[in-house]
Formats: structure tokens, sequence, C-alpha cells
């Protein structure tokens, strides 16, 4: 029962994060922070994951802060947040498989988006719709 509603609160969460990023190009850290907070609750209230499942699962999210550090934001922080967030629903493994899932329909989408020139090489496209797409490919 816990597992349908972490899968329902990040849904959501990612559905609004998403909604936010296509229309703002931001994400939204209160939403972030919301979202974080439930699934630590839901964690210490199922007490099945141990303290270690939720730090190796933001670990992606946090790599992904330190390469925005470095290469001045070629990917946003707001988008390393979300995927500390997402790390502490999903764990490592899952976080990564969401990360690598989204990042080829990011691909894909702006190549699109370059063919139909309505994207120049160097502009910026949203990253959150293609997490929340990856999501609910990886739920089906």
């Amino acid at each position: 029962m816990l597992e349908g509603i972490r899968m329902i609160v990040l849904l959501v969460s990612l559905f609004l994060c998403a909604w936010i990023d296509w229309k703002t190009e931001r994400v939204s850290v209160p939403l972030l922070l919301l979202g974080g907070m439930t699934a630590v609750l839901l964690h210490l209230f199922a007490q099945e994951e141990s303290v270690f499942y939720l730090m190796t699962g933001m670990s992606v999210g946090i790599v992904l802060l330190l390469y925005s550090l470095v290469t001045h934001e070629s990917i946003g922080y707001g988008d390393g947040c979300l995927f500390v967030m997402t790390g502490l629903f999903l764990g490592f493994w899952e976080n990564l498989v969401l990360l690598l899932l989204a990042s080829v329909l990011a691909g894909i989408g702006a190549a699109v988006l370059l063919f139909f020139r309505k994207k120049k090489k160097k502009e910026r496209i949203p990253f959150v719709p293609f997490v929340f797409t990856a999501y609910v490919l990886l739920l089906l």
C-alpha cells in the first residue's frame, strides 16, 4: 500500500514540477522540498529502507549538482535538486535508470525541435517534462 502511495506522490510531484518547468523554465524548490519531506516521512512510517538507501538514492542528484557547479550550469541546479528528491523515492538504481531514460528522451526531443527549427542549437529546453515522461514509461 505504501509503495502505491509513494508512486502516486512522486508522479504528482513530477507532473507539477514538469508543468512549472515547461511554463517558466524554472524548477520549484518548495515543491521539491515538500516531495522530499514526504518521501522521508513515508520511509520512516514504513520502516522498510535504511538511511543508506536514502543517501545512495540522493547521490545521483548530488553528482548532478556537482556537475552543474563545475560546468557553470550546463544542467541546471534545479534538475540536480529534482534528482535528489526522486532518489529519496526510488533509490540509487531506479533513480539512475530514470536519469538515463530522461536523458535519451530529452536528446530525442531536442533533435525533433532542432529539425523543425523550433529551437536553436544553443537554446535550453526544460528537462523535467522528460523526467516525468520517463517515470511514466517506467511505471508501464
